[in-house]
Formats: C-alpha cells, sequence, structure tokens
C-alpha cells in the first residue's frame, strides 16, 4: 500500500468480497484476496 510520506497508518482495510476485492502477490502473480483464502495452493 503507498504511502509516499511514510506517516503512521492506523488501520488498513482488506476484504475478500466479489465486487471489490483486495489483491495480494502470489509468487510473480496478482491474486484475489477471495480466491487465495477460499483455494489455497499451499498453507499460509
Amino acid at each position: 500500500m503507498p504511502n509516499p510520506d511514510e506517516q503512521p497508518q492506523a488501520e488498513i482495510w482488506m476484504r475478500a468480497h466479489p465486487a471489490g476485492c483486495s489483491e495480494i502477490e502470489v509468487g510473480a502473480n496478482t491474486v484475489s484476496l477471495q480466491d487465495a483464502t477460499q483455494n489455497p495452493p499451499t498453507p499460509f
């Protein structure tokens, strides 16, 4: 998450909803958080 001013962040909301899902990097791929938590290729 970009933080160009390098200021503290109190909270970051992440969601796994089909209409507005967060994404994570898995290796060289970007995967929706919903897919990663419902069909994990390996345990986190």
